[in-house]
Formats: structure tokens, sequence, C-alpha cells
């Protein structure tokens, strides 16, 4: 085999690297992307989700705050039956 065919063949083999390193990159650029998309979505997502649960949470502070106002109004009336 001589100088040039093994020049040939290594310009081949680096070329066809390169091609398929190409490939790759394209694949992983595309995957990225998507991965973005999908976090974006996921972020509004959680936002939404995080303003429902702030929502419930605030209708169980208020829940709360009338059954602590009722048990309260409930025991004052108690001590004043049993005082009398």
């Amino acid at each position: 085999m001589g100088l040039i065919e093994m020049s040939e063949t290594a310009v081949a083999t680096a070329v066809v690297i390169a091609i398929v390193a190409i490939i790759i990159n394209i694949i992983l650029f595309v995957a990225i992307i998507c991965t973005a998309g999908n976090t974006e979505k996921t972020y509004k997502e959680l936002q939404e989700t995080n303003k429902r649960l702030e929502m419930m949470n605030k209708n169980l502070l208020d829940t709360n705050m009338i059954l602590i106002n009722r048990f309260s109004q409930g025991n004052n009336y108690n001590k004043d039956n049993n005082s009398q």
C-alpha cells in the first residue's frame, strides 16, 4: 500500500467520523430544544399549581379561623351556663 492510498483512507475515515459527529450534534441539539420546550411548559404548569395551592391554603386558613371563633364562642357560652 502506497503513501497516497493510506492518505486517501485516512481522509475517508476522517470524513466519515466528521459526518457521524455532525449527525450526533444535530440529534443532541434537537434533544436540547425539546427539553427546553418541555421545561418551559412544566414551569408554567407548576406556576398554575402553585396558585391553586395558595388559594386552597388561604381557604383552609379562613376555615380554621371560622372554626376557632365558633369553638371560642361555644366555650364562652358553656362557661356562662356553668357559672350560673
